[in-house]
């Protein structure tokens, strides 16, 4: 083991022993590299990250990377480009199908798909290489979400559309969409909407995208707005201030002092994990609903990446990939 790894076990250790609030039993462990290699028994992967240039897979019997331009990935394993179009591979590096080069692919709620060259057109692939479904678009894409079978879309000339559930849903309210975000049990899609204020809009799915409530922004992000829901009662937003975080059952807004969040995950009813900030500092946040606050945070020095699955919590630092258990000590 390298002397980070065993640096980052020390620290995640003393950390989670002290500092912890919670009645959990913690363990940290260092998760092992291994090699694949076309034909290996890879195991099942538990968790996938990515960003440019980058996708790597934890599984069972430890973790792989692979690079190249354009690379992304899913439990099932990584598409990249090959010649004229994109090949899927497995994570073992079999061969499992090939895609046409109609545009950019990018994986959703470990769902196949590709965004056309004029970003008005989805695809969705099999991983075996045929097409699963095509949606045209109005105005060109600026926001989506995928979860379980439904898919919400956001357009530059201000529309929200939602399909799934047996049918299409259509919002308008003008301006940009700057992002979307579906629930958990997905009974309402979040949006990020408008310049000059911007304004976050929570649209009921069952209701044909009644508008369930309103809010404002101090924001005017001329980019995509990072929009979550860490449950299906606490949405997180990105603002000016810092990282939003609103309780749907009583209406009550706080914010906390997170910077540039690129994602959450919840690890129980009131613990939730935050990946914010850029460059030296990127942190790792643990944050209580319950109590408002930032409970601790560690550094997350570049590359990095994490992640959650269940209640592990996986690390993928320049150390390696490390593996937080959380288990309720009753």
């Amino acid at each position: 083991m390298s002397r980070a790894g065993v640096f980052w076990i020390l620290v995640l250790s003393v950390v989670l022993f002290v500092v912890f609030p919670y009645r959990v039993r913690t363990g940290v462990g260092l998760v092992p590299e291994w090699g694949g290699g076309e034909g290996g028994d890879v195991g099942r992967v538990v968790w996938v990250y990515g960003g440019p240039g980058v996708v790597g897979a934890v599984g069972e019997e430890g973790w792989r990377e692979v690079r190249g331009e354009g690379v992304v990935g899913g439990r099932w394993g990584v598409v990249a480009r090959e010649g004229d179009g994109w090949v899927v591979r497995g994570w073992d590096g079999r061969v499992q199908g090939r895609l046409p080069d109609r545009g950019v692919p990018f994986v959703k709620d470990d769902r196949l798909f590709m965004v056309g060259r004029f970003g008005r057109r989805v695809w969705e692939w099999g991983t075996d290489g045929e097409e699963r479904g095509m949606w045209v678009h109005a105005g060109m894409l600026t926001a989506l979400d995928v979860r379980g079978g439904v898919m919400a879309a956001g357009e530059v000339g201000g529309r929200v559309v939602v399909r799934g559930r047996g049918g299409e849903g259509v919002w308008e309210g003008g301006g940009v969409v700057y992002g979307v975000a579906l629930s958990p049990n997905l009974s309402l899609c979040a949006a990020v909407v408008g310049l000059h204020p911007q304004q976050v809009v929570l649209l009921g799915i069952d209701g044909g995208l009644e508008e369930r409530m309103r809010f404002v922004l101090d924001s005017s992000f001329r980019r995509p707005v990072f929009l979550s829901f860490l449950s299906d009662t606490l949405l997180g937003v990105e603002s000016a201030q810092g990282f939003l975080l609103v309780d749907l059952r009583t209406r009550e807004i706080w914010t906390l002092p997170l910077s540039s969040p690129r994602l959450t995950a919840a690890l129980g009813a009131d613990l939730h994990l935050v990946d914010h900030g850029d460059g030296p500092g990127r942190m790792l946040s643990f944050i209580s609903s319950l109590m408002h606050a930032v409970l601790f945070s560690l550094p997350l020095p570049p590359p990095a990446f994490s992640g959650s699955e269940g209640r592990r919590v996986f690390l993928r630092h320049p150390g390696g990939v490390f593996s937080l258990s959380l288990e309720d000590d009753v």
